[in-house]
This record gives structure tokens, C-alpha cells and sequence, in this order.
């Protein structure tokens, strides 16, 4: 895949975040890896860009991965809730064909809750969590 400016067009993005590529980047022609290296993209564009061009596979394991990062915030504060623990499992059983779509979707339900503030907080205010999360992508990106 080549990420350029046509293919950004085709996703549908907002016209200031076009913008701000066309500024900056309107020749430039690459990889989706190469994309993600580029300075004067935000995070959030790059993680916009990101699941719009990988396989609904590789997303899921990206989000395991990022899930995994930051387990031990939530575990830390809740030792005994298990909960985010077994979905990531589940998570990993779906993605190998070992659990079904309804069984999966009931262990996300179940965790989200108790998983989504000490997730959300990590990965909003650091600076460790977004570079692990962008070399992640990065990752990803070369899998296709």
C-alpha cells in the first residue's frame, strides 16, 4: 500500500486535518510505516490513518498489545479484579478461532468498565505509552 495524498482523499478525513497534511507533506509518497515517521502528523492522524488501512486482524492484535502495556496500571490499583486480564485472553482465543464472536463480545462488555479509566488515563497523559503505541503501529504497519 502507498500511502500519498489520493489515498488519504479516499479515506474521507476531516478537510483541516487534510489540510494540515497537504501543508506539509502534499508530494510526499510512502509506505504506511514512513507515514507514521512523519513529523508533522499527529498522533491521533497517524492512529486515524493507521486503522483505516490495516486488516481487522492486525488491529485486533495491535489493540492485545496495547491492552497488555498497560494491564499492570489497572492490576496495580485493583489486584483482585481479574476482569481486563480475561479479556485480553479472550481477546487472543477470538483472534485464533478458539472463541466465539458472542462469547468474545461478552468478555469485552465485562471488562470494559473496570479496564477503560486506568487504560485511558496511562495512554492520554504518557509520553512512554504514546511512543510505545506509535512504534507499535509502526509494527503493524510493516504486517500488513
Amino acid at each position: 500500500m502507498n500511502i500519498d495524498k489520493e489515498y488519504l482523499k479516499r479515506l474521507s478525513p476531516c478537510a483541516d486535518r487534510l489540510e494540515n497534511y497537504l501543508n506539509h507533506y502534499a508530494e510526499w509518497s510512502g509506505s504506511l510505516s514512513g507515514f507514521l515517521d512523519l513529523d508533522k502528523i499527529t498522533r491521533k492522524d497517524k492512529m486515524w490513518v493507521f486503522v483505516r488501512s490495516v486488516s481487522t486482524d492486525l488491529k485486533r492484535k495491535f489493540a492485545i498489545e496495547v491492552a497488555e502495556s498497560v494491564l499492570h496500571i489497572f492490576e496495580e490499583k485493583y489486584p483482585n479484579d481479574k476482569r481486563p486480564r480475561e479479556a485480553i485472553v479472550a481477546a487472543k482465543l477470538f483472534l485464533n478461532g478458539k472463541l466465539s464472536r458472542k462469547a468474545a463480545a461478552a468478555y469485552a462488555a465485562y471488562a470494559a468498565a473496570a479496564y477503560a479509566d486506568a487504560a485511558a488515563a496511562y495512554a492520554a497523559g504518557d509520553q512512554k505509552s504514546m511512543d510505545y503505541q506509535l512504534n507499535l503501529m509502526k509494527k503493524y504497519a510493516e504486517l500488513k
